[in-house]
């Protein structure tokens, strides 16, 4: 992806008046907001998902909304537990986007339907963020290409800028390299990321051994693929490695 693809995809949506403020304050540029914690999946390693938890109330939502605004805050990421599942996401979006928020939405993608893509473009909804783990579904994980890829149609024509991102694990990695390829074949900037602990740093799954991440790493950053040079999370990746023991 070249520099100017990747300029324009972090700061789709910004108020670049308002963003040159910020060069003068302490602000905050985003928020993630957990439009709720329920979820219709249950990962094995996610921590961020509570089904005894009622929705928040469209009002309470949008207080808060109201609030993080008042703050200075230009971009919001609605994220879950599953956005999708609250009766009024549709409603939420458009509210952050009456308020000049830069909005996007975090999915798993089980929910979308063509009805649903349209009602939230038609909403302002300028980034959706559908998560991917393997080609397959596993025990771990059911977030899987077999799933998303015949709902990529939905975005035809679509101006939703549209992100897949994955999770790397021991389950996940035989895969990963896959699921790049898939996402970045048709076009869709792509990436997987380490796993991630519990608040108490404890992880939920087996992180798998960290030779087979570096190498992963390294044949993915010298892949001789057309596109490699889209695989820029490789560098984060070799970054936050350290962590993995």
């Amino acid at each position: 992806m070249k520099l100017l693809d990747k300029i324009g995809r972090e700061f789709s949506g910004y108020n670049f008046v308002e963003s040159g403020k910020r060069l003068f304050d302490r602000k905050p540029l985003q928020c993630s907001l957990y439009v709720t914690d329920r979820c219709n999946l249950d990962c094995a390693y996610c921590t961020e998902y509570d089904n005894s938890r009622p929705h928040p109330s469209l009002d309470d939502l949008k207080k808060w909304i109201r609030k993080i605004r008042e703050l200075g805050t230009m971009r919001i990421a609605l994220v879950g537990g599953e956005p999708l599942v609250h009766p009024n996401i549709v409603e939420v979006v458009r509210y952050c986007r009456g308020l000049g928020f830069a909005t996007s939405l975090t999915t798993n993608g089980f929910l979308l339907t063509r009805k649903l893509v349209a009602e939230l473009e038609d909403a302002g909804l300028q980034v959706m963020q559908i998560s991917v783990d393997r080609m397959t579904p596993s025990p771990i994980t059911k977030k899987s290409f077999k799933t998303i890829l015949p709902k990529l149609d939905y975005f035809d024509n679509s101006k939703i800028s549209l992100h897949i991102t994955g999770v790397i694990c021991a389950d996940t990695l035989p895969e990963s390299r896959a699921v790049l390829e898939t996402g970045l074949s048709r076009g869709i900037p792509t990436e997987v990321r380490l796993v991630h602990a519990d608040p108490l740093n404890r992880f939920r799954v087996d992180r798998g051994p960290r030779e087979e991440l570096e190498r992963f790493i390294v044949v993915t950053n010298y892949s001789s693929s057309p596109r490699r040079e889209n695989f820029g999370f490789a560098a984060w990746c070799i970054r936050t490695s350290t962590s993995w023991t």
